[in-house]
């Protein structure tokens, strides 16, 4: 979204009038031998010849004597810039296109974030419903054990009710896992997995660099 700000200012300021202003200052240096003539062109005569050279040209451009300054401006009025407009346009549809993006991003992390949690007051309503079929079923294994001890039952229906009691166990434990499932997954939903396992990705990942460039074999052996 900054980025997309950034783009929004910048092609809404090229639409404006720009007014420029530049200044300037040279120095010069001449060297080299100068030649001095009177009389025409055809039949001029040389007059004095005045060496110079290197030294001359330096002295002349440290001597601050020939001096030049330049200033100008230049002001530019756009009248019907379309090329502009359409930059900044094309730029506002990017900008709210980033900012649905945005919405929809979080819109889905909050439904995710409700899902997990939703999830895992579920599993906690079902561990406490097979606690209480696993006590149930306990219960009726001891009566239908006393009663078996009593003479007034059979061996199938005791073993039946273990078998009720077994899968009364597998269940229980079963709504145990599937809320720890539950549990991790609201911690991803809610970004909590690295901060829960006190893990720092910053620290960690500049731990493989320093391994990277003073310890490359060490860490390719790791690898």
């Amino acid at each position: 979204m900054k980025n997309k700000d950034l783009d929004v200012e910048y092609t809404k300021n090229q639409k404006l009038p720009a007014f420029d202003v530049t200044a300037g200052y040279n120095q010069n240096g001449t060297g080299g031998t100068r030649t001095e003539r009177v009389g025409a062109l055809g039949a001029s005569q040389v007059t004095r010849i005045v060496p110079g050279g290197v030294g001359s040209a330096l002295s002349q451009l440290f001597g601050y004597g020939y001096t030049g300054y330049t200033m100008g401006f230049s002001f530019v009025l756009p009248l019907s810039n379309k090329a502009q407009e359409a930059d900044y346009e094309r730029a506002l549809n990017e900008h709210r296109l980033s900012e649905s993006k945005m919405s929809v991003a979080a819109q889905a992390i909050a439904l995710e974030v409700r899902n997990a949690l939703t999830q895992v007051e579920m599993n906690r309503a079902r561990i406490e419903t097979a606690q209480t079929t696993r006590e149930l079923a306990e219960q009726r294994l001891d009566a239908e054990q006393t009663k078996f001890n009593l003479g007034t039952s059979t061996l199938r229906f005791v073993l039946e009710e273990q078998r009720n009691v077994a899968q009364a166990q597998t269940n229980e434990l079963q709504s145990v896992v599937n809320f720890t499932k539950g549990l991790v997954d609201l911690d991803k939903a809610m970004g909590l997995t690295l901060k829960k396992n006190n893990i720092e990705i910053e620290k960690t990942l500049g731990q493989v660099a320093l391994k990277i460039k003073y310890r490359p074999a060490e860490y390719a052996a790791q690898q």
